[in-house]
């Protein structure tokens, strides 16, 4: 499988509501939850229903994404 690069370089670390990620991800509300539900991540199950901060996205992008894409986000966003 390859993947396309370019489909990623425009994300970046900031906040980012539930239906923003469901967008990125190209997947229902539905399937972004139960990839959250069994999160050992403090930040994710603090979540009331507005947005995401950087540092939770931070780790939703990590367990999400392909390491290279996710390893590039986080250059990025530390070179800022």
């Amino acid at each position: 499988m390859t993947v396309n690069k370019s489909i990623y370089a425009a994300l970046e670390l900031k906040t980012y509501s539930k239906s923003q990620l469901c967008l990125l991800f190209g997947v229902s509300n539905q399937t972004l939850n139960s990839w959250l539900k069994n999160s050992d991540d403090e930040t994710i199950k603090r979540y009331k229903g507005k947005v995401f901060t950087p540092k939770q996205v931070d780790y939703i992008f990590g367990y999400v994404l392909p390491d290279f894409v996710y390893e590039s986000i986080k250059k990025k966003a530390l070179d800022a």
